[in-house]
């Protein structure tokens, strides 16, 4: 008999997972020693459509598992430090499921065909509205692959689980780096545009751990001549830290390095990027006309 409909989160988690990658819900209740009308009403909570009743019932998604392992370019590590700031992996003991998700808002579900388009997948992205905490009512957007390779090589770049707070930066080649932190900073920062008293000003932050934002600190010294300045706590209950730069001439040099000549970034950034890089050039040009240079 089957038993009542009690699964755990990490139960349901892999259940959606199987089902996306070609199980049946005939398949998936006996796995899971519940009926299918349990796993389609797993499904419907959490917006997955149902496959039709086709000869294409049982179709596997496909991707390149190995895009991890071969030869590092610009893509690659933009899409390690994207995958740290805003994707997810885990490998839990008790199901042997080895998954890679990456959820943003809908808005932006673009990037995540960017991805699957650069990892050769045909895996859906499913859309949903948060029911609770921050951002209810706002709706997502979230692609779940299942793939021991593609996690396991994610691995070697510091992409863990349970990683939030804790990873440090990932050994990649150094003219790979700025490539990477886009990635990051697309994930994890913000660039902001404002007025303060005569002139437009402008901000750069990022999140993330302490030895993560340092590194990203002491690079931007070293390459484009920031402030070295160091990470701090957004709170006393978290490992979380912000890393800011301020002013139009000191964050133009950092979104000038990240953004000008790069291939792939998430595209509202990037238009935020130009927006400051132009907004610099015409602070300068009335400035002189003022005479303040």
């Amino acid at each position: 008999m089957k038993q009542t409909y009690k699964l755990t989160k990490e139960q349901k988690e892999e259940i959606c997972v199987r089902y996306l990658n070609g199980e049946s819900t005939v398949q998936l209740g006996n796995a899971f020693n519940v009926t299918k009308a349990n796993i389609r009403s797993l499904l419907i909570t959490r917006n997955i459509p149902r496959r039709k009743n086709t000869a294409k019932l049982h179709r596997t998604y496909h991707c390149n598992h190995e895009y991890f392992n071969e030869p590092f370019d610009e893509n690659r590590a933009y899409w390690v430090g994207f995958i740290l700031a805003d994707g997810n992996i885990s490998d839990t003991k008790k199901t042997g499921a080895n998954i890679l998700s990456i959820g943003l808002k809908e808005s932006d579900k673009h990037h995540l065909l960017k991805f699957l388009n650069d990892i050769e997948s045909n895996h859906p992205i499913i859309t949903s509205t948060a029911k609770n905490g921050y951002g209810a009512g706002f709706k997502n957007c979230k692609i779940t692959i299942a793939s021991e390779a593609l996690t396991t090589s994610l691995k070697k770049y510091d992409v863990l689980p349970r990683k939030t707070g804790v990873h440090r930066t990932p050994n990649i080649p150094k003219n790979l780096l700025k490539h990477m932190y886009r990635g990051y900073v697309d994930g994890n920062g913000s660039i902001g545009i404002y007025q303060l008293r005569t002139w437009p000003n402008s901000s750069f932050e990022c999140v993330g751990p302490y030895g993560f934002l340092k590194t990203f600190s002491d690079w931007l010294s070293k390459v484009v001549n920031t402030n070295r300045n160091q990470p701090t706590k957004i709170n006393k209950t978290t490992t979380v830290q912000r890393l800011r730069y301020g002013g139009v001439s000191q964050v133009k040099s950092v979104v000038e390095l990240l953004y000008v000549d790069s291939n792939i970034y998430l595209d509202r950034k990037y238009k935020l990027a130009l927006e400051l890089i132009k907004l610099q050039k015409q602070t300068n040009s009335h400035r002189r006309d003022d005479g303040l240079m």
